[in-house]
């Protein structure tokens, strides 16, 4: 009987040293996602302020090939991404089409890839597939949903305004950018932090100046960056 209940505690602290492992990888897994996204935002940043270059749409399909690489391998992943980039490329340059249209094909080229490359890694046997409950894949639909309604949000202002002006846009982005990184902090309590200076203090800086605003959105950005590095490294 003692032996009994000696195997079944045994089985109880492989079960959860197994459940310790999938959580780890997945705490891996998203922070690269932040990681990547946090250097794109400071990369943008520094682009706009110093170089008076808003690249913030054509460095969006490098970040997310980038994202996939760990995924689906370097090879699959630039094949998809590469595709996508070409047909936007061809589309905007040579058929001069609507930038609507491109953000819709950008939209749905992206749910395409990420869908089949997440299908491929799991077929090579780089990625395993996560259970239902698993809270990372929810917290990025989160992240993508804001995102896209912001860029939707942004062009109705400007549609209906006729304004776009850098203090509004980049005040929208930084309180969308902090309601996403608080959610986030379920996974790692220090964007919870950095989701209300986000939210809150992005906002109020470019009430007073753009440039601050930009200053503060680059630093969080960029700290958002270097905690998704720590979370891997740890």
């Amino acid at each position: 009987m003692e032996e009994k209940k000696v195997q079944e505690l045994l089985s109880t602290i492989d079960v959860l040293k197994l459940l310790i492992d999938r959580g780890r990888n997945e705490r891996k897994g998203f922070a690269w996602y932040m990681v990547v996204w946090g250097f794109y935002g400071f990369i943008n940043i520094i682009l706009a302020m110093f170089f008076g270059k808003l690249l913030w749409g054509p460095l969006t399909l490098p970040a997310l090939w980038l994202t996939t690489v760990p995924v689906a391998g370097w090879g699959m992943s630039t094949l998809c991404w590469g595709i996508l980039s070409a047909l936007v490329f061809g589309l905007g340059y040579f058929a001069h089409v609507n930038s609507g249209i491109l953000i819709a094909i950008i939209v749905a080229g992206a749910i395409f890839n990420y869908a089949f490359l997440y299908r491929y890694g799991i077929m090579k046997g780089r990625l395993k597939p996560l259970p239902k409950t698993s809270v990372a894949p929810k917290i990025g639909i989160f992240w993508g949903v804001v995102m896209a309604s912001m860029i939707v949000l942004s062009n109705l202002v400007y549609v209906k305004t006729g304004y776009a002006g850098g203090d509004l846009i980049y005040g929208m982005w930084g309180y969308a950018l902090g309601i996403a990184m608080f959610i986030s902090g379920i996974i790692a309590p220090g964007f919870f932090i950095m989701g209300l200076i986000a939210a809150f203090g992005i906002p109020l800086m470019c009430v007073f100046s753009m440039e601050a605003g930009m200053a503060l959105y680059g630093l969080v950005a960029l700290l958002m960056a270097l905690y998704g590095i720590y979370m891997i490294k740890k």
